[in-house]
């Protein structure tokens, strides 16, 4: 746990930090983020952050326990890749995102963003249970594939608007939009 209540800064470009047991950054002024961060199975969870490069964030989950939070995601057009494993209970969460070049969210058990996320590309390369867009999703490309795992996909903003064409290929269920947006 991270618990100086002044600025944190983790990784550099192209760099890896491993933390074995699981990462607490929260309670900080700011947070910048670069490289890779990793657990072995064990929760990180941040708040808002600032990518200082592109960032992979991972806890290679092998059950149910590797969660992965992020606050509010400032991307300076750097790439995120979000990743907890392909395990029922590996969740992702995060409030919103701004200014990523391409937010990546391989293998989650659910993944939920309540805020508004702007990329510009959002791929999803599997997930096992349920990807939620709890608000609008703005991007050039939004990509949904076809997996072994049939989840469901909610994108239930108020508002949004994605450039390209978009197949949403996933076998689960499809909720677009809601009452009133």
């Amino acid at each position: 746990t991270f618990a100086n209540t002044g600025d944190l800064t983790l990784g550099q470009a192209g760099g890896s930090l491993s933390f074995t047991g699981g990462l607490t950054a929260t309670a900080n002024a700011s947070r910048t983020v670069n490289g890779t961060i990793l657990s072995s199975n064990a929760p990180l969870s941040f708040g808002d952050v600032t990518l200082g490069s592109a960032v992979t964030l991972d806890t290679q989950a092998t059950d149910g326990t590797g969660d992965l939070a992020v606050g509010a995601v400032t991307g300076a057009t750097f790439d995120l890749t979000l990743d907890t494993g392909h395990f029922a209970g590996a969740d992702m969460s995060g409030t919103s995102v701004a200014g990523v070049g391409t937010l990546t969210l391989r293998d989650g058990g659910t993944v939920t963003f309540t805020g508004t996320v702007g990329a510009g590309t959002v791929a999803v390369t599997d997930a096992v249970t349920l990807v939620d867009f709890q608000d609008a999703v703005t991007a050039t490309t939004l990509t949904i594939p076809g997996t072994a795992t049939a989840y469901d996909v909610q994108m239930t903003g108020a508002s949004g608007t994605i450039t390209d064409p978009v197949t949403f290929a996933n076998t689960g269920d499809l909720t677009l939009g809601q009452a009133g947006g």
